[in-house]
């Protein structure tokens, strides 16, 4: 078994690892990928959502996705996840 120095290194080596890997899918993902924060705030648009909204990445980070592309008509409701006003039920049957 390795020093704790050691084991940190390696977990830090494969957090990296693992970051990279992700920044790939999400960067040569065929498909729009939008990432929002816990308040609703996007957080990352990757090369195909600029493509297929037509917003470029530095014009949409920051921005509230209810206020970018969800329709108009679901935007109330979406809204809801983050202020408060929706209750989460779980299901046992």
């Amino acid at each position: 078994m390795g020093s704790a120095s050691q084991r940190a290194t390696e977990s830090l080596d494969y957090r990296d690892e693992s970051e990279l890997r992700i920044r790939s899918i999400f960067e040569t993902a065929l498909d729009a990928v939008v990432t929002m924060d816990p308040v609703g705030l996007i957080s990352s648009w990757n090369a195909e959502a600029e493509r297929l909204f037509g917003w470029s990445q530095e014009e949409e980070v920051g921005s509230r996705m209810s206020d970018t592309i969800i329709p108009p008509q679901h935007r109330e409701a979406h809204g809801g996840a983050f202020n408060g006003s929706w209750t989460l039920v779980k299901d046992c049957s």
